[in-house]
């Protein structure tokens, strides 16, 4: 289940990884915002976002409200810059200002924290690997990506009672973009 499409949970997720993640480009972005939807919809059956993600050249990225909202924000809530590596023109964005986290759940934080601990540890290159995974691979580009093609889960009340083991395996999946582990877990969650 996606849930519905809240624009205040996307500025303030989008608030959230720009504040914490010093000059963050559109595809880390995207990556930041994607894991963390992934990662509460696994524990719990719903994203934070209510987006969905579309197959992109450079994996799955924000459908259209997405990138609308996020546009919207640029030169008003957030500072853009390009920067140029090589051949190619990187959207850098940053913000002096702070999420309003009184619009997440306790579980939503925690995922939220939890992508932030992936993302920021790995290089742009490293996370579209990771994201670039059998779903991404057998769609056409601008398909929709289901969640449920992503990561095996059959309940949300047997997830959210997952042990810490099972939580460690997820966030391995999640990180190492390989999610055939993820079938164990699903066994014991059904």
């Amino acid at each position: 289940m996606v849930s519905d499409i809240t624009t205040e949970k996307i500025q303030n997720m989008i608030l959230f990884f720009v504040s914490k993640i010093k000059n963050i480009t559109s595809i880390k972005l995207q990556k930041a915002m994607l894991f963390a939807d992934r990662i509460h919809w696994a524990r719990y059956g719903a994203s934070i976002s209510g987006l969905d993600y579309v197959k992109d050249e450079y994996g799955p990225v924000m459908e259209h409200e997405g990138w609308s909202i996020l546009n919207s924000m640029d030169n008003t809530y957030l500072s853009v810059r390009y920067e140029y590596a090589g051949d190619c023109m990187k959207k850098i964005r940053t913000t002096t200002l702070q999420p309003a986290m009184n619009v997440f759940s306790d579980t939503e934080i925690e995922s939220l924290n939890d992508s932030y601990n992936i993302v920021s540890k790995k290089n742009t290159k490293q996370l579209s690997e990771m994201t670039h995974d059998v779903a991404w691979e057998n769609a056409n580009f601008g398909d929709v990506l289901p969640y449920d093609s992503s990561i095996h889960s059959e309940t949300t009340d047997e997830m959210l009672e997952a042990s810490e083991a099972d939580k460690k395996l997820l966030m391995e999946a999640i990180e190492s973009g390989n999610y055939t582990n993820l079938e164990e877990l699903s066994k014991i969650c059904s």
